[in-house]
C-alpha cells in the first residue's frame, strides 16, 4: 500500500517491542488455536480470530488496530484505531 510502513521499521519496532520489560507479552496456547477456528468463518481472516482469541483468553477485550472494519464482527472484542 502506498502508506506502508518501511519494512526495516516495522522490524524496529517489532525488535523494540519482543526486547522491552514495559510490554506484557501473550502468546497462543494450543486452545488458543482452537478457539481461533470457532471464531473462524469465511469472512473472517484466521490470524484476526487468533488475535481476538489470545485476547479474550486473556481478558483483554479492547484491541488497538488500524484493522478495526475485520474486528468489528468478532463477539467479545472492541477494535479502535489509535491513528483517528
Amino acid at each position: 500500500s502506498k502508506n506502508a510502513m518501511p519494512k526495516e521499521m516495522v522490524e524496529e519496532i517489532i525488535g523494540g517491542i519482543i526486547e522491552s520489560n514495559n510490554w506484557i507479552k501473550i502468546s497462543a496456547t494450543p486452545l488458543t488455536i482452537i478457539y481461533a477456528s470457532k471464531l473462524y468463518q469465511k469472512d473472517f481472516h484466521f490470524w484476526d480470530c487468533l488475535i481476538a482469541a489470545t485476547a479474550i483468553e486473556n481478558f483483554i477485550t479492547t484491541i488497538y488496530t488500524e484493522n478495526i472494519k475485520d474486528f468489528e464482527k468478532i463477539p467479545g472484542i472492541k477494535a479502535v484505531n489509535p491513528l483517528i
